[in-house]
């Protein structure tokens, strides 16, 4: 038996030379006590990367003495950090450890040990490495609950995932990511100081999940820095020190001292020009004879290409030097690769500061903060071979105080003068003996951020297909950075053609959301962000889109109208034409010249999805071959370069490249039985691989085996072209069949595979949710042809059992033996019948009927005629009239909707609580400050106007600690203190409609929901949604006339309806109030999941903004008429 190597051998046998002490001491410590300290503090060149290599070999060792199914090392490892180029140095690093692992004969142990962890049948390395970032194509093979991993990313895209909301994931897949991350992982967070309020995000995260009684392991959450602040430190953080080590590379990195001159610059155009002359200088006089030239390294992107630029004129005539430009906004296919060595001169943003092995002989540098500047400075005679030159701090400052606007946006103007006072007080004459001997001093430092708990918007988060409105942004960044959204950006020829030539991650660029929203409302400069975060905050724009542009909305590619169109996350795709991007420099908005569309190069290399035959053959071509249906495969095959062992998939003018070693089943049938066993055998096999217990395999496997039960209904069969015999699980039939109507349009064959399920089967619960969301949906509702099939209620309960994030792993089990089962289908000769599961045919009909019945046999059915049909005080008073008597001890009742009314099917009369009344508004009032806790007035009360239609967020905690229902009323995901507006569908301008809350000034009658007309006050405190639609335009003083009773029972509602996705309530996107009212009976929890993220083809209702007739002030809600 081979012996399992220490971590000297393992990490000599890696990289070829000797860990460092400390490497060496955090290993074994790990490896004997089962856990990672909360923080590694490690100097600038002590080699922080190197966890992933202790990671793996703990993993290793762990297997290797206790088995797969007893190990508590987790299985992935993530380092995250919001630098792509960063993200790629990791992702080499971690490839050398695979590498190392397959054929290095002293780690044959480490191998064998991760093999174990694997299906026995896995092609792939032991250990599986993966990058994550906007502009490079994703492996998808890390997809899988299986295996060791490390997967080095950015902030945003590892954020994003763990909140059930990754970018540039469909939304059939969100919980496949959430999952993978949220669980059984370790996440090394390095500048955390950048990121402060994703790691406060990851460790609520892992508090939840951890409090699932039957959850899986969940990882810890490990900042890394040489220095964090306080409120990021540990109590015992684990010290790397290089002091005493041995080895000369540790003996060569301590004591030397960096010496620095501090250059004033009055504007930007003499900063820049500083920042030139000093590059030239320090390449005319850099040493020759080793390390890798001279760095330049600057704050935005915009001065990095300023910089650049100009040095490339000065240096055009110097035929050794070569000019790196380092930026994030380049993409995947225009990087040509950086290359270091003396003759090289490197202009970068601060993607070097971190992560990159750069030996740079000399450094200028534009003032950062002080962190930063450690940071730059620790690229600066790395290695301590040679003798420091003098460095360069470029400071735009006319004297008193610093006026580098782009800079401040960046840092702060706090952080920054510090830093600079910091600078001055320890220069003699200008110059500092050694920066980074200063250290970080507290106010260098950035304030600690406001954070949002993410247990408020959990709810809506877990809901993901279709994605449910949450502020994920806010919960990754706080809520007064969301400036570091970003959007990705790709360039096409042709923007009619993207539903059949999907955009490529290797096509993309990340870009602040308000920096694309500003090009494509017509602007022509920009570029003022740093690699640090997104974007330097702008106030929101609403302008028209004057580019040639797409985004996609409800599976369909659009042009936005408003530049505020752009959402957070998603893909904007521009015309080629339109210029914005530079092949050499990245994301240029003044250039004009057109970029190159790389479809086909993403294809070829990624080997998956089409592009467009016209960028190879000309469109004239294309459209005269695709007219007479001649086959353009020849042409595009000699258009291409030679492509071994690849096949090319052509339709019309749209062409596909896919391996011919891809496994994945095309064409023929596929018998049901067949696939069905070996998904069980599969799905048991995975569970026990991820360290599954034996109830969570054994539902997995039942999952597995009637996953797809569905499929024998008859009509589908015949989808598929199987008129008799067996059935099938895939076949030759055409999609096309469904219109021809054998199959309704959003027939789920998951719905009929969860009724197969039995009552009397061990946890029948989880087993249902499974087959039902193994294609995304039923988190919580899945559509059904014309039906909403309602999962909330089992959904919650397994969610409280295994966490969020548990549960969608076990999704991922079933979903993952599902695919391996498609990608490499096995014929056992089973038959359907000996599995011994009925066959299912079109029970359309009978879930209907089901639904139908839902109400309780003791309740009585009464419509709430009081509000006007179709108002919004219908909607909302009818679901504030549910809460009261679901409140009141009835939770069997239900409402519906028919020709615009509410119904309400219970055994209690709803009866108006004026004590919960009481306390809303008393809630309200503190939120606003005009009370304390107490309900005394407090300083900033104004004694002539008390309008409880504002709060703010430092008195949120007090008002939800007076009463915790109120919650939805104060969405703090929004930047700032405030006062914000009351977070309700209602418009805040018109008085104060909250005052309806209020019992001593207004009386709520219950027949208000019964009597039309009843207890009508004269006053404009209707809140938008209480006024006569007929006579609105037509008679101003109607408008004078609302009900309070109505409007009180409407808040009651929109409370009820839980925490909004927005600022502006429920329902509320783009000024637009879109709900979707159910026609069958629903329980107040399925009309909240309903409100939240409804399928398509509910029915829909809408209305928008607009003024009256008394006031352009006065706001109300509109009807939109068949939106």
């Amino acid at each position: 038996m081979t012996q399992f190597p220490s971590f000297e051998t393992f990490y000599r046998a890696v990289h070829g030379y000797e860990p460092f002490v400390w490497q060496s001491d955090l290993a074994r410590a790990v490896a004997e006590s089962g856990e990672w300290p909360r923080q590694i503090s490690a100097p600038t060149g002590a080699g922080k990367t190197s966890v992933l290599d202790i990671a793996v070999w703990a993993l290793a060792r762990d297997v290797d003495r206790h088995g797969p199914s007893e190990r508590t090392v987790p299985l992935r490892t993530f380092l995250t950090v919001e630098r792509r180029l960063v993200v790629d140095g990791a992702y080499e690093h971690a490839t050398a450890i695979s590498a190392a692992i397959e054929s290095a004969p002293e780690l044959a142990a480490v191998r064998d040990a991760l093999r174990k962890l694997l299906p026995e049948d896995w092609r792939g390395p032991a250990l599986g490495v993966t990058s994550l970032h906007g502009g490079v194509r994703e492996d998808r093979t890390w997809l899988r609950p299986v295996g060791a991993q490390i997967i080095t990313c950015t902030v945003t895209q590892l954020a994003s995932r763990s909140l059930f909301r990754g970018v540039g994931v469909s939304p059939g897949m969100l919980p496949v990511h959430a999952g993978l991350v949220g669980t059984d992982r370790m996440i090394f967070v390095d500048e955390p100081h950048l990121v402060p309020a994703a790691v406060h995000m990851w460790r609520e995260c892992e508090a939840i999940q951890s409090a699932a009684p039957e959850g899986p392991t969940v990882g810890q959450t490990v900042v890394l820095g040489a220095t964090v602040p306080d409120y990021l430190s540990a109590e015992s953080p684990f010290v790397g020190s290089l002091e005493g080590d041995p080895s000369p590379a540790a003996r060569a990195r301590c004591g030397v001292a960096k010496s620095a001159r501090l250059v004033e610059a009055p504007t930007p155009a003499v900063a820049v020009k500083e920042l030139v002359s000093s590059a030239c200088e320090a390449w005319a006089d850099r040493d020759r004879s080793g390390g890798d030239g001279v760095l330049v390294v600057v704050n935005t992107i915009a001065t990095a290409q300023k910089v650049a630029a100009e040095i490339a004129k000065k240096l055009k005539k110097d035929a050794p030097a070569h000019l790196n430009v380092l930026t994030s906004t380049v993409r995947h296919f225009d990087r040509t690769g950086a290359v270091f060595g003396p003759d090289t001169l490197t202009v970068a943003t601060q993607t070097v500061e971190v992560g990159v092995d750069l030996d740079a002989c000399a450094l200028v540098t534009e003032l950062a903060s002080m962190p930063a500047l450690i940071q730059r400075f620790g690229r600066l005679n790395r290695t301590g071979l040679r003798e420091t030159t003098v460095a360069t701090v470029v400071v735009q400052t006319k004297g008193e105080g610093i006026t580098d606007k782009p800079s401040i946006a960046v840092y702060g103007e706090d952080q920054l003068t510090a830093t600079y006072e910091l600078l001055q007080e320890n220069a003699v004459d200008g110059v500092l003996e050694d920066l980074p001997g200063l250290g970080v001093a507290d106010e260098t430092w950035a304030e600690k951020p406001r954070t949002c708990a993410v247990a408020d918007y959990l709810p809506r988060l877990t809901a993901t297909r279709p994605p449910a409105l949450a502020p994920w942004e806010a919960l990754a960044f706080g809520p007064d950075h969301r400036d570091r959204v970003t959007v990705e950006v790709a360039w096409r020829d042709n923007l009619d053609v993207l539903g059949d030539c999907p955009i490529h991650s290797s096509e993309t660029i990340a870009l602040p959301i308000d920096e694309v929203q500003s090009f494509i409302g017509g602007a022509r400069s920009g570029g003022e962000f740093a690699d640090t975060q997104a974007s330097v905050s702008r106030v929101a724009t609403n302008d028209p889109v004057r580019l040639s542009v797409r985004v996609i909305r409800d599976a369909a590619w659009v042009a936005p109208q408003r530049t505020s169109d752009v959402r957070p996350g998603e893909t904007v795709v521009i015309d080629s034409s339109e210029g914005g991007y530079l092949a050499s420099l990245g994301w240029s908005p003044e250039s004009q010249e057109p970029v190159a569309d790389h479809s086909v190069k993403a294809v070829c290399e990624g080997l998956t999805g089409f592009f467009d035959a016209a960028l190879l053959l000309g469109e004239e071509r294309v459209a005269e071959a695709v007219e007479v249906g001649e086959d353009l495969r020849a042409e595009v095959v000699e258009a291409l370069p030679a492509m071994p062992e690849t096949e090319l998939i052509v339709h019309g003018r749209f062409v596909g490249v896919r391996s011919i070693h891809d496994g994945w089943s095309v064409g023929g049938w596929v018998s049901l039985a067949d696939h069905s066993a070996q998904v069980e055998r599969v799905a048991g096999e995975t569970a026990a691989l991820a360290g599954l217990d034996d109830s969570k395999r054994t539902a997995v496997s039942a999952a597995g085996l009637r996953h797809d039960a569905g499929k024998t209904d008859k009509a589908f069969q015949q989808m598929l072209g199987n008129f008799a015999g067996e059935p099938w699980a895939k076949g030759r039939g055409s999609r096309r069949r469904r219109v021809q109507g054998l199959v309704p349009v959003g027939w789920r064959h998951e719905v009929l595979s969860a009724e197969t399920v039995p009552e009397d089967i061990d946890d029948a619960g989880l087993v249902r949710h499974l087959i039902l969301s193994h294609h995304g949906w039923g988190r919580p509702l899945v559509g059904h042809a014309d039906k909403v099939i309602f999962n909330g209620d089992n959904f919650r309960e397994l969610e409280e059992r295994f966490g969020p994030w548990g549960l969608a792993l076990l999704e991922l089990v079933l979903r993952f033996a599902d695919w391996e089962g498609s990608r490499s289908p096995r014929s056992q000769g089973i038959s359907w019948e000996s599995l011994g599961i009925a066959a299912r045919n079109d029970s359309d009909g009978e879930i209907a009927q089901r639904e139908s019945q839902e109400n309780s046999a003791n309740s009585t059915v009464v419509k709430l005629t009081g509000p006007r049909p179709y108002s919004l005080t219908t909607v909302f008073a009818g679901i504030g009239a549910l809460f009261a008597v679901t409140r009141q001890g009835d939770s069997s009742a239900r409402i519906r909707y028919r020709d615009g009314v509410a119904e309400l099917a219970s055994s209690q009369t709803p009866v108006w609580d004026e004590h919960l009344a009481s306390q809303l508004y008393g809630a309200l009032l503190i939120a606003s400050g005009h009370k304390d806790r107490n309900g005394n007035d407090t300083p900033e009360a104004d004694p002539r106007v008390v309008k409880a239609n504002k709060w703010h967020v430092r008195y949120r905690e007090a008002a939800l600690s007076f009463e915790d229902l109120a919650r939805p009323m104060f969405f703090d995901a929004v930047p700032g203190d405030g006062p914000h507006p009351v977070s309700l569908p209602v418009f805040i301008r018109n008085g104060s409609p909250f005052h309806c809350l209020n019992h001593d000034e207004f009386e709520v009658p219950d027949n208000a929901l019964f009597e039309r007309g009843s207890g009508l006050v004269p006053g404009k405190m209707n809140g938008g949604i209480d006024v006569e639609a007929d006579l609105r335009l037509t008679d101003g003083q109607v408008e004078d006339r609302y009900s309070p009773g109505l409007l009180a029972w409407s808040m009651l509602g929109m409370i009820a309806l839980g925490m909004p996705g927005s600022e502006y309530g429920v329902g509320v996107v783009d000024g637009e109030l879109r709900l979707a009212l159910p026609r069958g009976w629903v329980t107040m929890d399925q009309i909240r999941d309903l409100m939240q993220a409804a399928p398509e083809r509910c029915e829909f209702l809408s209305w928008r903004s607009a003024s009256s007739t008394l006031s352009s002030y006065m706001k109300l809600w509109l009807p939109v008429v068949d939106g």
